[in-house]
């Protein structure tokens, strides 16, 4: 018996995900400065359910890393329109203009963690990763000492 060709198509299409949820997706970006024109250029490695986030601040040579895990309030990896806090603005073209409504159809990551920088920087960080074809992510990063505002714009 011969199988048909849409047969096998629909098998790979199954399969896709799998694979694909089993690897770890590097992606460039940037960490930007919301009070300052600082840019730091950021590497972020996704996987099925964190993101390890590497940045070097240009003007320090600062190394700032780490791991960033599921919400732990269990609001992660649902298909569609989220109630979650929306995606900053401008996000690399994230959604309806930029205005952080997940495009139809992809599945959200809600992560957050800790950057910890080689010189004493701690960041707290919230990224939310849109789950496509092309992965893409944006969320927000503040200082975790207290009395300390200073924020930054994650996005790759």
């Amino acid at each position: 018996m011969r199988r048909s060709r849409s047969a096998g198509w629909r098998l790979l299409a199954l399969l896709t995900p799998t694979v694909i949820a089993a690897c770890t997706v590097t992606r460039q970006g940037t960490l930007e400065e919301l009070a300052g024109a600082a840019v730091l250029p950021v590497t972020v490695a996704v996987e099925s359910d964190s993101a390890f986030v590497r940045a070097v601040d240009p003007r320090t040579g600062e190394v700032l890393q780490g791991r960033l895990s599921l919400d732990p309030g269990g609001r992660h990896s649902r298909p569609g329109v989220h109630p979650e806090p929306p995606l900053p603005s401008g996000s690399a073209g994230m959604g309806a203009a930029g205005a952080g409504v997940p495009l139809r159809g992809g599945t959200v990551m809600n992560l957050t963690g800790e950057l910890l920088g080689d010189q004493g920087t701690a960041l707290r960080c919230t990224l939310h990763v849109e789950q496509r074809i092309r992965l893409r992510g944006a969320g927000t990063c503040h200082d975790s000492r207290k009395g300390i505002t200073n924020g930054f714009r994650l996005r790759f």
